[in-house]
């Protein structure tokens, strides 16, 4: 009944559902009256993932009748302490218009220094320089961030057996950023620890999370 429901086959209602900043409200108007707010989520999860997050924070508001919530600000922090390590990448799945890579340059800052970290936008011939920086700084124990790499998805396999040749320093990390794309490798997918990172909403949640690698800790100056 619910695949009889979405219309799935009827490719003109649901294109601006496809290209949408905010695909849960613009769901056609003779399925969103036909499934529950759950339904819509579980949509949003099977093809629009990279906005979950917004979902879910608009289906729990609505199931407590629009009362705003307040979702723990995702910390960096936490993410490098608690689950990474040297051996497993760590992959920011990402939408158009949300780049995580200014939190985490300064987390870098803080946590092994500028000169410790480096950062490559890929698709514009970097993938030898990427190559040379990510065994170097392996070597050494630093951090690299590969930007975009649904830019570069053929070459992608070259960077997996790299970085499976690599005895790294238990401080190196690896950080990849990438939009959805139906071609990156299942296997460097499945490696990495997957994150799926997004603007959060609302004014007063960017801010908390532009402020975390800004203010400075108590004790410091």
């Amino acid at each position: 009944m619910l695949a009889q429901n979405l219309q799935l086959d009827n490719e003109g209602i649901w294109r601006e559902f496809s290209g949408s900043e905010t695909p849960d409200k613009v769901i056609p108007g003779q399925v969103n009256s036909k499934i529950t707010a759950f339904q819509r989520c579980l949509l949003i999860q099977v093809f629009r993932p990279d906005k979950l997050e917004t979902a879910m924070h608009n289906f729990i508001k609505e199931a407590f009748n629009g009362e705003t919530i307040h979702a723990t600000t995702f910390s960096l922090s936490n993410l490098y302490k608690s689950d990474s390590t040297s051996a497993e990448p760590i992959l920011f799945i990402i939408s158009p218009g949300s780049d995580p890579s200014a939190e985490l340059q300064a987390f870098a800052e803080q946590t092994i220094g500028r000169n410790g970290y480096h950062e490559l936008a890929m698709g514009g011939g970097q993938n030898e320089i990427a190559i040379e920086t990510l065994k170097e700084a392996a070597a050494k124990g630093e951090w690299v961030c590969l930007k975009n790499l649904h830019l570069v998805t053929p070459w992608l396999t070259v960077l997996e057996k790299e970085f499976k040749m690599l005895t790294p320093h238990k401080n190196f990390r690896l950080w990849l950023t990438s939009e959805p794309h139906v071609k990156f490798p299942s296997i460097l997918l499945q490696s990495s620890l997957k994150i799926t990172y997004e603007t959060p909403p609302g004014v007063k949640n960017n801010l908390q999370r532009t402020l975390q690698y800004v203010m400075p800790k108590p004790g410091e100056s």
